[in-house]
């Protein structure tokens, strides 16, 4: 963890950033080989590169992991921190915001997987890559989000277009993985067995605790220009997008309770179940329709109340976090999240502006 010393340097330079200053980068950027192509997969124009630059925001790519139990002996997360919990059939791991705040990348082996936690700080999105090799922080930024950089092959990815934009894979689409953004004391009580990212206390340079960008959360202001605007959101209320085939919405916290409530809405005629908390900084949606076909209707929300469990539907069966039907007659059975985003409403209207039209 001895490498963040930069970051006190960071902060100034991001925030001096002008696009008149800015240059992209030259074959030094991406030396030999891997140097970036000339096809890019976003309008060139429209890229430009936080002085950073490669590797300023260093990535954590051999991750401490430890118990639930052993990150509350160390007291180094709240219950009220933020984390991204991912989960697999046989286990669970938190990645706390504060710590991906100051890294943006961490590289982790999980169920047997190579994955890239992502956090683009600037547009409040996170994305889990199932990425085969490590990801850095490029320097480079499109529409205020970061362009992530294969350690392997130099190929840059976008974050919120989740497809490659430069190199070998030019306009593949990245694999992911699903992920809640929750506090850490409900993640708990969501998966009481999760294991947890932490930081070696003694050699930690920056104060995670401390927001790394200032007063930016506070204010209308961007660093870096977008090819879009928007009205009737404020720019960094953090909403989720969901997607359809051919439809999609918008989600606020406003539309939830400070307890953990639920709606109901339609994408394309289908159903879909949307569990949400302001007071637990959470929202995330379920199909409505199973696998086998069967729709399901919400007869209570299960979440906090019995570890691993979702909701119990009005057939009396009981359907896991993970989506999976665990007791009654629908036993066996499964619910899907369909595509879904959290992130700070200009990031996705300058992305998708579809979403608010």
């Amino acid at each position: 963890m001895k490498k963040i010393a930069f970051f006190g340097v960071m902060i100034c330079t991001v925030w001096a950033c002008k696009k008149d200053e800015v240059t992209l980068p030259s074959s030094e950027f991406f030396p030999g080989e891997n140097a970036i192509q000339e096809e890019w997969g976003i309008p060139l124009d429209e890229i430009v590169e936080g002085q950073t630059g490669k590797d300023g925001i260093v990535s954590i790519d051999e991750p401490i992991v430890v118990s639930a139990d052993s990150a509350g002996t160390l007291a180094l997360l709240q219950d009220n921190d933020v984390v991204l919990g991912i989960w697999s059939d046989t286990e669970a791991r938190a990645y706390p915001q504060k710590i991906l705040n100051y890294h943006e990348v961490i590289n982790d082996r999980f169920s047997g997987e190579n994955i890239s936690v992502t956090y683009a700080v600037l547009t409040g999105s996170g994305v889990v890559f199932r990425s085969g090799n490590d990801f850095g922080v490029s320097g480079l930024v499109y529409n205020s989000n970061s362009i992530y950089y294969d350690k392997e092959s130099s190929e840059l990815w976008s974050q919120l277009k989740e497809e490659c934009i430069n190199g070998a894979a030019l306009g593949a689409s990245a694999e992911t993985i699903p992920f809640i953004q929750v506090t850490w004391g409900e993640w708990k009580k969501w998966f009481p067995e999760t294991t947890v990212v932490v930081y070696d206390e003694e050699n930690a340079i920056p104060d995670y605790d401390q927001y790394p960008y200032g007063d930016y959360l506070q204010t209308d202001s961007l660093l870096f220009p977008l090819n879009d605007t928007l009205s009737g959101f404020p720019l960094k209320e953090e909403v989720l997008a969901v997607w359809g085939d051919s439809e999609s919405k918008v989600l606020r916290f406003q539309d939830f309770g400070s307890s953990i409530n639920y709606q109901t809405f339609q994408l394309d005629g289908q159903d879909k179940i949307a569990i949400g908390s302001i007071g637990q900084k959470f929202m995330c949606v379920y199909n409505a329709l199973s696998e086998n076909g069967d729709f399901i209707q919400v007869d209570e929300i299960l979440l906090g109340q019995e570890p691993g469990m979702l909701l119990r539907d009005t057939f009396g069966s009981v359907w896991n976090i993970r989506g999976e039907a665990v007791s009654g007659s629908r036993k066996g059975d499964k619910i899907e999240m369909p595509k879904q985003q959290l992130a700070y409403a200009f990031a996705l209207n300058a992305f998708y502006p579809q979403l608010f039209e």
